[in-house]
């Protein structure tokens, strides 16, 4: 009995961590993390919208993915930078960074440039000015488009979801 209780608490221990262990300030620090799996996402008082106008081609249509603020009041963000990720070879590429967060923030982006680099990473920034290698105080990330963007011929329709989308989500 003695023997089976040794060998739960060494287990317990392992998988755990020591019993009685203090978090350091370090660990106190709010590492936000999401998967943005869908056309619309909401979290941390900023929701991000996708849709696609649709060209002839690949070559001619573009992304529009549009960040909001959802709150009353302002977002806790102050900048964000946006990331493009081949998910084979691990390569990397800044598309912008630091960009100033406002209330909307409309992104355009090419649908052929998500043919090599199809993840997208979005890092928010509290501070106004990140340091170069600061972390972000989030990180939103799509594995690609998201299957359940909305394609559109023209823009004044995407647009006109973009809004709708928006007032549903604030019900």
């Amino acid at each position: 009995m003695k023997k089976r209780f040794c060998i739960m608490l060494m287990t317990a221990i392992f998988f755990w961590g020591p019993v009685g262990k203090t978090a350091l300030p370090e660990e106190n620090k709010k590492d936000l993390a999401y998967h943005g799996a869908d056309a619309i996402f909401q979290a941390e008082g900023i929701a991000i919208f996708w849709a696609i106008l649709k060209g002839d081609d690949d070559e001619h249509s573009l992304v529009y993915i549009n960040i909001v603020t959802t709150g009353k009041t302002a977002s806790p963000f102050h900048k964000f930078s946006l990331q493009a990720i081949d998910p084979f070879s691990k390569e990397k590429k800044w598309v912008f960074t630091d960009k100033v967060f406002e209330q909307n923030n409309l992104v355009k982006l090419n649908r052929a440039s998500f043919r090599n680099m199809m993840e997208r990473r979005f890092f928010f920034y509290m501070k106004d000015v990140p340091a170069p290698d600061s972390s972000p105080d989030m990180t939103v990330y799509y594995m690609s488009i998201p299957d359940t963007a909305p394609e559109f011929l023209d823009e004044s329709s995407l647009l006109s979801y973009f809004k709708g989308a928006m007032a549903r989500l604030a019900k």
